[in-house]
């Protein structure tokens, strides 16, 4: 049996296998007031653009026996708690260490840290002075690739190994992997809780298996390369992997158009995505969540408060999107697809014809991904809790004193934990009250579809009517021309000598005026480009407030603040 506290994320140990053990999470749900990490790297609060929008997982950890609830982030290595630790050594050394959007910082401590019934002698971490954003009792547990480490590089000892990678190198009987499934907080039949495990599968939920899906199908599913990136964006390294081509499928059930920003990839149909723990929404181009959202009706692209810029779509609209990842489907429960703002206490969102709407959870990315960015896609909570995870880290685990054991390469195992029906019917239920009215949806011709530029919609439109203009303007140059060489036969025929006042309609002879006289444009069509018909609110731009906001590349004067755990390979 599972213990489930409120508000904060607890775990029991199972004793099933003595290689790995199990971790009971809970998500919590949070508000806007409720700041704390609201996206992963938004440690202080002050980003309009944090996704405190949905869901983050806790698990308990202690550190000399006080314990902590920190948020578990596969983005990134560090751990870092607010509070004081009693008994803690300190070090003498400080470290900053920053996050997508914000950083934390403080003296370097070393405690016992139990995490998942792990017991990690004198590991360091951050202590962090509690205040508004980073509450007393809280904390965060970095899960991702780690060679290079914030803490580990100020150290450089054993102390200043991550805790996962000391895990691994301590009980060698344990896989050196890490399983991940969220919950979600309006399915009407499972309790709203996540699991997590080091070294051994999950148990099947309940649910899953009166739907047919079995956790331990996930080791039977394709093995998913890390893509790794090159040796200069070494600190930008992350659970990386490929989607198909044709991988983004929208509500029509035909592939969104897609091409990689991404340098170097091998088809640039593919859309290389990294798979985060610590990002609610996920964040796409812009021109995705235009074909993902644009063809609803009602659809408006507009700011939410607390969200930033993203779709907003009526809660009764049912969107349906896939993606295709080593040629298996990923359907996106509806539910996940879109969040309804009341269950983030929210004043209730209205589109322009005052239709209560829910968040599309795929956002075009709320920053500038920059020129030479290593990934397209950030795929988020919306679409982890529709897919059962395996993060296998492979070789060059670190262990210590810069020296590495290799293990193999690293790779992901995903396992689609969505079935279409039942996700369907929970929607009727939470959305429809129970009625289906699905039937009389539709998709309309689409809108808001041309990405980022504001002017691409009015540039289409003058282009249009330019090019009726030219053809009615040749039309008007054939007749005159016709009407010129009749003329002229008829003149000829009667050998008539034109007037020398040049005055005769077509040809001109000492009038000084060329050999044609001007053609009027009396028949030119107006030229003046219509306006853009988007929704109100419905500007967009990569330019103005969010480009403040970096996220994963950093500038070339910043430190990068993401480990390449596989450098040693090159």
């Amino acid at each position: 049996m599972h213990l489930l506290f409120p508000f904060l994320s607890s775990f029991l140990l199972h004793t099933t296998s003595s290689n790995g053990l199990k971790l009971k999470l809970q998500g919590r749900h949070r508000t806007l007031q409720d700041n704390f990490l609201s996206r992963r790297g938004n440690l202080q609060g002050s980003s309009p653009l944090s996704d405190n929008a949905d869901i983050s997982y806790y698990a308990n950890i202690t550190l000399n026996g006080v314990p902590f609830s920190a948020l578990i982030d596969t983005g990134s290595a560090d751990l870092w708690v607010a509070g004081t630790v009693p008994n803690s050594k300190d070090t003498g050394k400080k470290a900053e260490v920053s996050y997508a959007v914000g950083k934390v910082q403080g003296p370097i401590k070393t405690a016992e840290v139990d995490f998942a019934g792990f017991k990690v002698p004198n590991q360091a971490y951050l202590e962090v002075t509690p205040d508004s954003s980073n509450k007393q009792g809280t904390g965060l547990i970095g899960l991702g690739p780690h060679d290079n480490s914030n803490i580990y590089n100020t150290l450089k000892n054993d102390a200043g190994v991550p805790v996962l990678d000391t895990i691994f190198k301590q009980n060698t009987s344990t896989p050196n992997y890490l399983t991940v499934n969220l919950g979600r907080l309006e399915d009407p039949s499972d309790v709203f809780n996540g699991d997590l495990s080091i070294g051994e599968l999950l148990p099947t939920p309940p649910s899953f298996v009166s739907q047919s899906i079995s956790l331990d199908d996930i080791t039977s599913q394709p093995k998913l390369p890390v893509t790794i990136v090159p040796v200069r964006k070494k600190g930008d390294q992350h659970f990386q992997l490929l989607l198909d081509e044709n991988g983004l499928i929208g509500p029509d059930n035909q592939p969104v158009p897609f091409t990689s920003t991404v340098s170097g990839v091998k088809n640039p149909k593919q859309a290389t995505a990294i798979v985060d723990t610590g990002f609610s929404l996920t964040q796409v181009p812009k021109t995705v969540a235009d074909a993902f959202y644009g063809r609803h009706p009602g659809a408006q692209f507009t700011n939410v408060s607390g969200i930033g810029a993203t779709w907003i779509v009526p809660c009764t609209e049912e969107v349906n999107i896939t993606l295709s990842i080593g040629s298996k489907k990923f359907p996106i429960h509806p539910l996940d697809a879109t969040l309804n703002p009341k269950l983030l206490n929210l004043p209730a969102l209205k589109n322009s014809e005052g239709e209560e709407s829910c968040i599309g959870t795929f956002q075009p990315f709320s920053f500038d991904v920059g020129k030479d960015t290593t990934y397209d896609i950030i795929l988020g909570m919306s679409f982890i809790r529709n897919a059962y995870v395996l993060f296998n880290f492979g070789d060059f685990i670190l262990t210590g004193s810069g020296n590495t054991t290799k293990r193999g390469d690293p790779y992901l195992q995903l396992l689609s934990t969505t079935n279409p029906a039942g996700a369907h019917s929970d929607f009727v239920d939470r959305r429809l009250d129970g009625v289906d009215t699905t039937d009389q949806q539709g998709l309309g011709p689409g809108k808001g579809n041309h990405g980022n530029d504001k002017s691409k919609g009015k540039s289409s439109n003058t282009k249009i009517y330019l090019a009726l203009a030219i053809t009615a303007g040749v039309l008007a140059l054939v007749a005159a021309v016709v009407a010129l060489v009749l003329h002229r036969k008829r003149t000829l025929s009667r050998r008539k000598v034109l007037d020398s006042t040049g005055t005769s309609f077509g040809f001109n002879r000492g009038g000084g005026g060329g050999a044609y006289s001007k053609i009027q444009d009396d028949h030119h069509i107006d030229m003046q480009p219509t306006t853009y018909s988007g929704q109100p609110g419905q500007l967009y731009s990569t330019g103005g407030d969010f480009n403040a906001h970096q996220l994963y590349d950093t500038p070339p004067t910043q430190t990068n603040q993401y480990p390449n755990p596989w450098d040693a390979r090159r």
